[in-house]
C-alpha cells in the first residue's frame, strides 16, 4: 500500500494511504478537506449551545421527577433535537443522582429502624 507523498504540518511525511496520483483524499482535494473541517467545528458549537441549553433545566427533587427528565431526554434523542453525546452525557448524570436518591433512601430507613431498636431498648 503506497502512503500520500504531501508532508503533514508537523514535517513528517503523511501516513494515509494514497490515491493513484499518489496522494491521499486530503492532499488531493484541500478545499474539500478545508470543507470538512469547517463542518466539524459547526457540529461541536451545535452540540455546546445545546448542552448549555439542557443546562437551563431544574435538578430533580425526586426519583419521579428524574425519570420524567429521562424520558424527555429519550424523546427529544428519539425524534432528533438532542445530539447523542449529550444525552448520553446526561443519561449518565441521571444514573448518578438515581444512585443518591438510593443511598437518601437508605439512610432513612436505616434510621428508621434504629429509631424502632432505642424504643424497644
Amino acid at each position: 500500500m503506497a502512503r500520500c507523498k504531501a508532508k503533514a504540518k508537523s514535517g513528517s511525511r503523511c501516513r494515509a494511504k494514497a490515491t493513484p496520483n499518489g496522494y491521499c483524499s486530503i492532499h488531493e482535494y484541500p478545499e474539500k478537506a478545508a470543507e470538512l473541517s469547517r463542518k466539524a467545528v459547526e457540529a461541536r458549537r451545535k452540540t455546546a449551545a445545546e448542552a448549555h441549553s439542557q443546562a437551563e433545566i431544574l435538578p430533580p427533587k425526586t426519583p419521579d421527577e428524574l425519570l420524567g427528565q429521562l424520558a424527555e431526554v429519550f424523546a427529544e434523542l428519539k425524534s432528533g433535537k438532542l445530539d447523542v453525546a449529550v444525552a448520553r452525557t446526561m443519561a449518565n448524570v441521571g444514573m448518578v443522582i438515581l444512585k443518591g436518591f438510593e443511598v437518601v433512601d437508605l439512610k432513612k430507613q436505616l434510621e428508621a429502624i434504629r429509631d424502632l431498636l432505642n424504643q424497644r431498648a
